[in-house]
């Protein structure tokens, strides 16, 4: 076979398999929504949210591993240093 004609790999462009992305806003709501598609592609996700408690019962819901909560206020600077 030819190189022009090699099978092209299957890449599922929607994957986020061995990434871990930050979502902000997380406790709840959008962020919440945009952490949950995270880990449903296959990610990993670290959820920030000023409020402990929303983002302690949102970090429990995660599959063990998947997930790590920090409580942060991403508009102060110091919090987020």
């Amino acid at each position: 076979m030819t190189q022009a004609n090699a099978p092209v790999p299957q890449i599922n462009p929607m994957s986020l398999s061995g990434r871990t992305i930050i979502v902000t806003g997380a406790g709840q709501g959008i962020g919440r929504a945009v952490a949950d598609m995270v880990v449903a592609l296959g990610g990993n996700a670290v959820i920030a949210d000023m409020n402990p408690e929303t983002l302690a019962k949102a970090e429990a819901e995660f599959p063990e591993g998947r997930c790590l909560g920090v409580t942060a206020d991403i508009a102060d600077p110091v919090a987020v240093q």
